[in-house]
């Protein structure tokens, strides 16, 4: 077929099972067709979310629905929130999955997803932000009173002084809960599909002719 000696089908074929998918990671893929001919696959540049290490499922298991909510509902209204966790890449991929959550709102205080102890005099600070530590933070010192809390080791929200209380935002709302685990799910679903698929791909038919 044209300058190739190689059948369209097997073409086909080696895009679909052997060439992995460009990835966050892995952006540009580059596949030799042959000796003087390769093609490059890049990941699209617009994305309706932004590329980050945000895991979806993580948030959603290790909080539920009702706390995923709860957490949405902080971040929407800037509160100050600090998110701890003695696994920190829990909770690097949990506190990127707050700041995807709020799309197509953009979170424009401080963040740290992974904040050192010696550093935590920024839970003073007099603005709204969205803080990770590690929870030995709490055998030192006490929760300050102005902030909320997200234990994701015990799956526990821990409201804020002032707004301890108050009556639950969501109860007027039934059903909101599962409607927004619904979301949660289908992100997800979508998000790893193709990572798994990816993954796959990579590990199996790595050396089948694609270069990176």
């Amino acid at each position: 077929m044209g300058p190739f000696d190689v059948p369209l089908e097997r073409f086909i074929s080696h895009f679909l099972y052997d060439v992995p998918f460009p990835s966050p990671e892995r952006p540009r893929i580059l596949v030799q067709l042959s000796a003087e001919e390769k093609i490059a696959l890049f990941q699209p540049e617009e994305l309706p979310l932004p590329r980050s290490g945000a895991s979806f499922r993580h948030l959603l298991a290790t909080l539920g629905p009702d706390n995923c909510l709860l957490v949405l509902l902080l971040a929407l209204t800037e509160q100050k929130l600090l998110i701890h966790s003695f696994r920190p890449d829990v909770l690097t991929s949990v506190a990127e999955a707050v700041m995807q959550i709020i799309f197509p709102f953009c979170w424009q205080c401080p963040y740290i997803p992974l904040c050192p102890i010696g550093m935590s005099d920024y839970l003073a600070a007099p603005l709204p932000f969205v803080i990770g530590l590690d929870s030995r933070f709490f055998d030192l010192y006490d929760q300050p009173t102005d902030v909320n809390a997200v234990d994701l080791d015990t799956n526990t929200v821990t409201l804020a002084e002032d707004r301890k209380g108050k009556q639950n935002l969501f109860d007027p709302i039934p059903g909101l809960a599962n409607l927004v685990c619904f979301r949660f799910v289908d992100q997800t679903l979508a998000k790893e599909s193709v990572s798994t698929t990816a993954k796959q791909s990579d590990e199996s038919h790595g050396k089948t002719g694609a270069s990176y």
